[in-house]
């Protein structure tokens, strides 16, 4: 494949430091990004040692929610490469360009309404696929209290392990969703600075389209 356009803008801050800019592609590039793809994947471990749980809702709606975020980055990535094979197709027998191909970047489709909906469907992807952990904790096998009445319950046979009624929100497998959320605050900006930089119109983009998260335009970019 090729190198993301972006490398090249970030090479650049390092000005030359060999020993830099390798200590940056050993620890980022390579290590922290790879450590972040296996961060994302564990609500699978927690759901697999849950396994003994039953199927629910919270199960339907992340899985629900992780298709419909795919479809969305699908549909978003297919029509930002189908605009750019045609822009590059017209340059070369047009001299006159209209509406985003003058421009040089899309703002129809599902780019009207954010300007980046590929990065805001693939974080969501994620967070979907959080809840799957969150699923599995629903009805599974909990230890007894283990309070002074417990006890004496517990002596009597009378106590008994209960299901979880209500789901733990909130298990150590999250950390990998955040920190894939705050990864694209970082690298967005900056796709955003490259464009600016290249697109004069772009501007007027920013101020009327969404950044991530799909709304409804302020008005016709």
């Amino acid at each position: 494949g090729n190198e993301d356009y972006r490398w090249p803008i970030v090479k650049s801050w390092f000005k030359g430091n060999a020993f830099l800019w390798q200590l940056f592609n050993v620890g980022f590039i390579c290590g922290y990004q790879h450590f972040l793809l296996w961060l994302i994947a564990t609500p699978a471990l927690v759901a697999y040692n849950n396994r003994g749980a039953p199927l629910n809702n919270w199960d339907l709606a992340a899985a629900a929610g992780f298709v419909c975020m795919l479809v969305l980055e699908t549909a978003a990535d297919q029509q930002q490469w189908q605009f750019q094979q045609s822009k590059y197709n017209k340059m070369k027998r047009l001299k006159h360009l209209k509406g985003d191909y003058k421009r040089g970047f899309l703002t129809s489709g599902l780019f009207r309404y954010s300007r980046h909906p590929n990065f805001f469907a693939e974080q969501s992807m994620w967070w979907c696929f959080y809840l799957f952990s969150v699923a599995s904790s629903l009805g599974k096998p909990q230890p007894p209290p283990q309070g002074f009445l417990d006890k004496i319950l517990g002596a009597l046979g009378m106590a008994a392990q209960q299901d979880s009624a209500e789901p733990e929100v909130l298990n150590w497998t999250i950390a990998g969703a955040v920190l894939l959320s705050l990864l694209f605050q970082g690298s967005t900006p900056l796709t955003e600075a490259i464009s600016l930089k290249k697109y004069p119109a772009y501007e007027s983009y920013q101020k009327t389209v969404s950044m991530l998260l799909p709304l409804p335009p302020k008005s016709s970019p």
